[in-house]
């Protein structure tokens, strides 16, 4: 068994207000986040009033797993930020549409090259690209450097329109669309706040400029959110995380 150390039981205590904890690996920062949550559930706070945002879907039912292995069943919210933002989707009464799988975006990507005469060998440095531009806005670090920044818009313009007409998004869309939800309708925003008044989010150095954003507005009335992270581990920049995040 892990001895515990002070700044874990620090850690574990401090629930309400903004909370950055830095986690090298092998220093139990997933035992940590588990023990925190059950702390605040030992301390009156609503179980279902806490989100743990994880970076893939596998960390999510792992962390879930490990949760109910250890403290029992509790309706704890243990999601990845992407499916988070199709909750916040439905919420809105959007629900006219469903997530692409691999093979259909390598078709839209495919057509997207029939239509302006654009092929590659491979499209995943274009794809990347296309993710880049919309998690951050910016050009800067493209891959693909085959065409010119007006053929890439016209490429990814393209590739909006095959997506549009078959009513399909990607998991950029989904960031995309949550984002614009919380800042354009204040009445989802303030449901999902009052539902999640207690936010920790895992893997924090490799979020990127809309996935900070979302968290710090759902979290923007009650302010207490956790992130958990190591600036040493950012390896995801090259799709728009943003290590400045962390810092």
């Amino acid at each position: 068994m892990m001895q515990k150390n002070t700044a874990q039981e620090e850690a574990i205590r401090t629930v309400y207000g903004p909370v950055l904890l830095v986690s090298c690996p092998g220093s139990g920062k997933t035992t940590t986040m588990l023990r925190r949550i059950q702390y605040m559930i030992d301390q009156g706070i609503d179980s279902s009033s806490i989100l743990m945002v994880t970076f893939t879907e596998a960390a999510a039912k792992e962390m879930k797993k490990r949760f109910a292995d250890s403290y029992g069943d509790a309706p704890v919210t243990f999601c990845t930020i992407h499916s988070l933002c199709v909750r916040i989707m439905y919420g809105a009464g959007m629900d006219h549409f469903h997530i692409m799988d691999v093979s259909e975006t390598d078709a839209a990507l495919k057509a997207a090259a029939g239509a302006t005469g654009k092929y590659f060998e491979d499209f995943k440095n274009i794809k990347n690209d296309i993710g880049l531009w919309k998690n951050t806005g910016s050009l800067k670090g493209r891959s693909e450097l085959s065409i010119t920044e007006m053929e890439f818009k016209t490429f990814t313009k393209a590739y909006e329109n095959y997506k549009e007409g078959v009513d399909g998004l990607d998991f950029d869309d989904l960031l995309i669309h949550g984002k614009r939800i919380f800042t354009e309708m204040p009445d989802v925003l303030h449901k999902f706040q009052k539902k999640f008044r207690f936010i920790i989010c895992d893997e924090y150095q490799d979020t990127n400029p809309i996935q900070k954003e979302l968290l710090y507005l759902l979290a923007g009335k009650y302010k207490n959110l956790c992130v958990v992270g190591d600036d040493d581990q950012s390896i995801y920049g090259w799709r728009g995380a943003e290590i400045e995040n962390i810092l």
